[in-house]
């Protein structure tokens, strides 16, 4: 009898084990697994962890949006919390409704309209920049997008670029996301207390917040217009008409300094990728650029730009950003198709869904074409952007800068990739695996 219960236990132990390394391993191709052998959802679990992986539209729907106030954020969000503070990412309950309060109207389309020319004006270096290489070689597709988004966000943000301290900032943060991805990847984990990246990311943290709080001294002094900053700083609570605290305001500027270029930064260098691998592609999307005359696009000119928009929606299809939403059960919870318990750790991943033969023809075929009629596409399907209350306030934002340097990189060089095979390393966001290079040509 001991024999065999001391064998259940060992064999139970050494599959979680070899759960715990194939998730490790290649996370993307783990979850993909679990979604083809089941119908709605799996479970599995390592050490005391539950872990349910749902991809069923309908369940999804359930947890993001009609039952969202039972699934909160997790163990990952105490990682994310050392480095961006209680901003909105991070930041729970009655306090992030009321801080998505007084953000979201001030990423409202007209006031995004008025940052389009810093979009112009950031990308316009760079391709003077680039127009001025001796080889005609991009060596590092996705450093380049990295700095350009940085200096279209910080001057968002600040009414300035911070070129004196964009690539001190561009390392901090890429140093931030590289502990916070090591702690978040050991799923088995329940605590951040005791890890060794833990000081990593508080010192790092703090050097960022050191030169954030020099732009908040600095913008309180000039008052400098157009900002991001500027308009938070003349926010007030739409129920008590209070301003918002130093310490709220500062972990609110990490956090969109933090998540506002990296997405972008990975999008564009995966469009760029398959634009140019694409010759239709390639074709439609230059005959639309046309259309601006030669000049730089602008707000005005977004509805011309749809197929450019039908491309980055593909490409976010294909390659999401954010791979893995992770919720926590606060209570138990049953639907028609699954019963969870309180302490489950969901699973709902994008790139997982924007992939699934049930739901997409061909989903590994870039077809941009599928998004020409967004109304058909279901938002629990595809969500790179997240869904329900928590959607990512500044989507609308993100896919305005995208198109405006899409289009102005397209309207003057003409890329040939120099690597046909995109390799991934999915860490908080999905980046190329290795360095992506293209060689230039000028229109």
């Amino acid at each position: 009898m001991f024999w065999f219960n001391l064998t259940g236990i060992t064999s139970e132990i050494r599959k979680q084990v070899e759960t715990a390394l194939a998730f490790h391993r290649k996370p993307l191709e783990f979850l993909q697994k679990n979604a083809e052998n089941n119908l709605h959802f799996s479970r599995f679990k390592i050490g005391s962890k539950k872990f349910v992986h749902v991809f069923d539209p309908e369940l999804i729907k359930h947890i993001l949006h009609s039952g969202h106030k039972n699934y909160s954020r997790t163990y990952e969000l105490e990682t994310l919390k050392l480095a961006l503070g209680n901003g909105l990412p991070t930041n729970e309950g009655e306090s992030w409704l009321k801080q998505r309060k007084t953000i979201l109207p001030l990423l409202h389309k007209k006031y995004l309209e008025s940052f389009a020319n810093y979009m112009v004006e950031c990308t316009a270096e760079v391709l003077e920049k680039w127009n001025s290489k001796t080889d005609g070689v991009v060596k590092d597709v996705y450093s380049e997008m990295t700095e350009l988004t940085l200096a279209i966000i910080t001057q968002t943000l600040f009414g300035s670029k911070l070129k004196e301290n964009r690539f001190v900032i561009k390392n901090l943060v890429a140093a931030l996301t590289e502990s916070v991805s090591i702690i978040m990847q050991d799923i088995s984990k329940t605590s951040v207390t005791t890890n060794p990246h833990r000081q990593s990311i508080e010192e790092n943290a703090k050097k960022l917040r050191f030169i954030i709080s020099e732009q908040v001294d600095s913008q309180k002094i000039t008052n400098q217009p157009l900002s991001l900053l500027n308009m938070l700083l003349q926010s007030k609570d739409a129920d008590t008409g209070e301003s918002m605290s130093s310490a709220q305001l500062n972990d609110e500027l990490i956090s969109l300094l933090f998540t506002g270029h990296e997405t972008s930064s990975v999008a564009l260098t995966f469009a760029l990728q398959l634009i140019y691998s694409h010759p239709e592609v390639y074709k439609r999307f230059t005959n639309e650029l046309k259309l601006l005359d030669g000049k730089a696009p602008g707000p005005e000119d977004m509805k011309k730009l749809s197929y450019t928009l039908c491309i980055i929606h593909e490409t976010l299809r294909l390659y999401p950003p954010v791979w893995n939403i992770i919720r926590l059960a606060s209570k138990a919870d049953i639907t028609n198709k699954l019963s969870i318990e309180a302490g489950d750790t969901i699973f709902l991943s994008p790139y997982v869904m924007h992939r699934s033969e049930k739901f997409w023809n061909e989903p590994e075929k870039f077809n941009p074409d599928r998004f020409s009629d967004m109304k058909s596409i279901n938002e629990f399907i595809y969500f790179p952007f997240g869904a329900g209350p928590r959607k990512c306030i500044g989507y609308q934002f993100a896919l305005m800068s995208i198109t405006i340097v899409l289009a102005m990189i397209g309207q003057k060089f003409i890329l040939h990739p120099l690597q046909n095979k995109i390799e991934l390393n999915p860490l908080i966001t999905i980046r190329p695996g290795k360095p992506m290079s293209m060689k230039l040509t000028k229109c």
